[in-house]
């Protein structure tokens, strides 16, 4: 019976002194330089997929957007935010967003598997109050592999998520 209570005792210090904490972010996708018929293109499912991955590892709720095509001319690095429905996501309970921006190089045809965007800008946003907490831009790889983009995104995550503000 002592023993019982022992580790029920050690149980509760575990639980009531572990930090427990998780955070709601939403990772949003904005594809530029890709015409609106060409079908969906796997290097930003990749992204978006990576971004979530290491978001979710690391302990937060995570949420997408469809992932959204905009003209070049609406986008200069960012887009403005009034394409992204914040007030719509700040409404579900986001607390954060990562917006992912890749540009294609314009023309896409062919097999739009193989593409790989020639740049990609990453925004982490806290939403309440509105800060930029990170941004970063890196130059894409259109001969890297989708191993190789995904290792790209998750690493990429890890670096926007060495910002957060809990």
């Amino acid at each position: 019976m002592r023993r019982l209570g022992f580790f029920t005792a050690l149980i509760g210090i575990f639980l009531l002194g572990w930090p427990l904490f998780s955070s709601t972010l939403s990772v949003m996708v904005v594809e530029t330089g890709v015409g609106e018929n060409t079908p969906r293109l796997e290097a930003s499912s990749l992204w978006e997929g990576g971004l979530m991955d290491v978001c979710f590892d690391t302990g937060h709720i995570v949420t997408n957007s469809p992932i959204l095509r905009l003209e070049r001319g609406q986008v200069r690095v960012y887009p403005s935010e009034n394409f992204l429905e914040l007030e719509e996501a700040a409404e579900g309970g986001v607390e954060y967003y990562i917006l992912a921006v890749l540009d294609y190089e314009p023309g896409l045809q062919d097999d739009p598997s193989v593409y790989r965007p020639r740049s990609i800008a990453l925004r982490f946003v806290r939403l309440a109050p509105r800060r930029v907490l990170f941004e970063v831009q890196y130059t894409g790889n259109p001969q890297a592999s989708l191993a190789e983009a995904l290792q790209q995104a998750k690493e990429a995550a890890r670096v926007l998520l060495s910002h957060f503000e809990g």
